[in-house]
């Protein structure tokens, strides 16, 4: 397990802790031996929530999208999509750089807090629909050579980008 995983299991136990209120670790950590009873199942569920951001995409692997909602992208329009591990990811779009985050795996996967750089180019509209869709994502469907995002209304495919591309 991760530190930043464990940092944030224990601050989820702290908010349980104390009714969700305002409080430190330290505080919650000097009240266990009295509720170490009813600790140790609450402690796993948290780690349990809080660390589900493993997942089975090789990081650092560079993807390209190939296919919006089953449609092919011309070359100009694709983007590519690094999900990077601890969270992070980010790629170019057809106009700009961008990042953001993740979390989850399988069926519950989102991407959120999308931002980009702000060059102007004649694809803006085709960078808007990827980013739109990006946000929308609820879904990974990881494969060998493919990666695909799946949300309400959306369907991303991307191929594994040859090294040297």
């Amino acid at each position: 397990m991760s530190w930043r995983c464990a940092k944030r299991a224990a601050f989820a136990l702290c908010l349980w802790w104390e009714g969700g209120g305002r409080t430190s670790l330290r505080r919650a950590i000097a009240t266990i031996p009295r509720r170490l009873p009813l600790a140790a199942p609450v402690l796993t569920l948290a780690l349990l929530s809080a660390c589900r951001e493993e997942t089975p995409i090789d990081p650092e692997t560079t993807w390209q999208l190939h296919s919006l909602n089953g449609a092919t992208v011309p070359d100009a329009g694709r983007a590519t999509l690094i999900i990077a591990e601890e969270g992070r990811l980010h790629g170019v779009a057809p106009c700009n750089n961008y990042g953001g985050s993740w979390t989850g795996v399988g069926q519950d996967f989102r991407i959120y807090g999308v931002f980009s750089t702000r060059k102007g180019c004649p694809d803006l509209p085709a960078e808007t629909a990827f980013f739109a869709a990006l946000n929308r994502v609820t879904t990974v469907d990881p494969g060998k050579d493919r990666l695909g995002l799946e949300g309400p209304g959306i369907r991303l495919g991307f191929a594994r980008l040859a090294t040297g591309e």
